[in-house]
Order: structure tokens, then C-alpha cells, then sequence
């Protein structure tokens, strides 16, 4: 490699995520957990998808550790 670095930038949400690809789904995870949270209680899927989208941040950090 040429030590270049390329980052997918999301410009309408202001989120910039590296080319990693443990490190992009680690971050696009971390995105969505934190907007999943401001939801109301009152949502039905809230605590499951929450439930798996934490399973899933933890997997990927496992294997950025390998």
C-alpha cells in the first residue's frame, strides 16, 4: 500500500467513517445505536433491534482484535 487513506463521508448527516471495514461497521453501528436511543419507549422494535445491533458491535470488535 501507498499509506493513502480513503473515507466514505455521509455530508447530509455530517459523519465522516473511515476505509476500515471493522472500523466503518463499527462506526455506522455506533450512528445508529445512538439515534436508536433518542426513540420513544413507546416503539415496539426499540429494545430487540437495540439487543442486536449491540450482538453485532461486539462481534466486529472481536474480530478487529484477531
Amino acid at each position: 500500500m501507498n499509506d493513502e487513506r480513503n473515507y466514505f463521508i455521509n455530508a447530509i448527516e455530517g459523519h465522516i467513517f473511515a476505509s476500515n471495514d471493522t472500523e466503518f461497521i463499527g462506526d455506522a453501528i455506533q450512528s445508529t445505536l445512538s439515534k436508536i436511543k433518542k426513540l420513544e419507549d413507546e416503539v415496539e422494535w426499540k429494545d430487540s433491534i437495540l439487543q442486536l445491533l449491540n450482538q453485532k458491535l461486539q462481534v466486529e470488535g472481536s474480530r478487529g482484535e484477531e
